[in-house]
């Protein structure tokens, strides 16, 4: 039961995701890689990342995140982490 949980989470927060980025990004989801770099490859600005991105996942998901971890956040898969790291607190 604990498993189907963790996948249910892990599906809604890559989806969502997904979902953002191709808005910010003008790349359909499906050709988004979950190792693309989100600056130097989806090309999307510092400010979009901090003020879009983040503030609306957190919003969205209701998981909250401390600034301090967003520093380590460089790819799609490691934004994907870190709600999931986050969301299986909760």
């Amino acid at each position: 039961m604990e498993i189907y949980k963790e996948e249910k989470l892990l599906k809604i927060i890559e989806d969502n995701v997904l979902e953002i980025l191709e808005d910010l990004s003008d790349i359909p989801r499906k050709k988004i890689n979950l190792d693309a770099r989100l600056i130097e490859d989806l090309r999307i600005s510092s400010d979009d990342l901090s003020f879009v991105l983040a503030l609306q996942l957190q919003k969205r998901l209701k998981i909250k995140i401390p600034l301090y971890e967003w520093e380590q956040v460089h790819t799609v898969s490691d934004t994907i982490k870190l709600f999931e790291k986050y969301g299986m607190m909760n």
